[in-house]
C-alpha cells in the first residue's frame, strides 16, 4: 500500500523513523504584505494570463485566481482573485467565465482532477483550455517554490486582496523526506490553491502538454 500511495498518487506515508515535517513558516505576513501595494497598478485587460480554480464545499463559489506573468513592459507578476457563483446553476457559472475571458486573455486554466473535473468540462464548453494539476509532491513542489521565490524578491503583486491575505496566513505545506513540498489542503485556503494551480501551468512540461492538446 505504501508503494502504491507514493509511486502512483504522490501521497507519502511516514513511519516512525521518517516523521513528516511541516514548514514552520511558508510565507510570513510581513513578506506577503510587502507585495500588496496598488501603486503603479497597470490595466490588465487584454493581457495574457493563466488561471487556476479551486472547488470548495458543495454550493460554495468556485475560486479562480488569474496569474499574469511579468512582461517587458511590466516586470512584476500580477494576481487577481475572482469567484464564480454556482447559485445560478451551470449557465450562471459559464456566463461569469465568459465575462472574465472577454476581459483577460486567459491562455489556459489549471484545476485539480480529483475534485474539479465537472468544472473543467464547463470551462471547456466556454472555449478555454484546461490542464489537470495533481496536488501531490511532484506537481506542486515547483509552483510552491516559485511562489515563495516571487514573494521574497517582491516580484509579484496581489494588490492587498483581503481573501488572499487570509488564505496565505492559514496555508501550510508538508515537506517530504527528500525536501519536496505539497499543500496540506487546510480549510479556507482555496485562493492560494487556485493561484498555485495557475502558476503550475507556465512550465516547459505543461506548455508542451498544452501544445500537444491544441494540435
Amino acid at each position: 500500500m505504501t508503494t502504491f500511495l507514493s509511486k502512483f498518487i504522490s501521497l507519502f506515508t511516514f513511519g516512525k523513523q521518517e516523521p513528516k515535517r511541516r514548514a514552520q513558516s511558508f510565507i510570513s505576513s510581513e513578506e506577503w504584505e510587502r507585495c500588496g501595494s496598488m501603486a503603479d497598478w497597470p490595466d490588465l485587460r487584454g493581457r495574457d494570463c493563466f488561471a487556476g480554480v479551486d472547488v470548495g464545499a458543495c454550493g460554495a463559489p468556485v475560486c479562480m485566481a488569474l496569474y499574469f506573468p511579468a512582461t517587458v513592459f511590466d516586470p512584476i507578476c500580477r494576481v487577481l482573485v475572482r469567484y464564480l457563483s454556482l447559485y445560478d446553476g451551470r449557465e450562471g457559472l459559464m456566463s461569469s467565465v465568459r465575462r472574465l475571458a472577454r476581459l483577460y486573455s486567459i491562455k489556459s486554466v489549471g484545476f485539480d482532477p480529483w475534485s474539479g473535473m465537472s468544472i473543467a468540462l464547463d470551462l471547456n464548453d466556454c472555449g478555454l483550455i484546461t490542464v489537470g494539476i495533481r496536488q501531490g509532491f511532484s506537481s506542486m513542489n515547483g509552483p510552491i517554490q516559485k511562489l515563495r521565490e516571487l514573494v521574497l524578491r517582491c516580484e509579484i503583486a496581489h494588490g492587498g486582496d483581503l481573501a488572499l491575505r487570509q488564505a496565505i496566513r492559514k496555508f501550510d505545506v508538508i515537506i517530504s523526506p527528500s525536501g519536496m513540498m505539497c499543500p496540506t489542503h487546510l480549510k479556507d485556503c482555496g485562493e492560494v490553491l487556485a493561484l498555485l494551480n495557475a502558476i503550475a501551468i507556465p512550465t516547459p512540461s505543461k506548455l508542451e502538454e498544452l501544445s500537444s492538446a491544441v494540435r
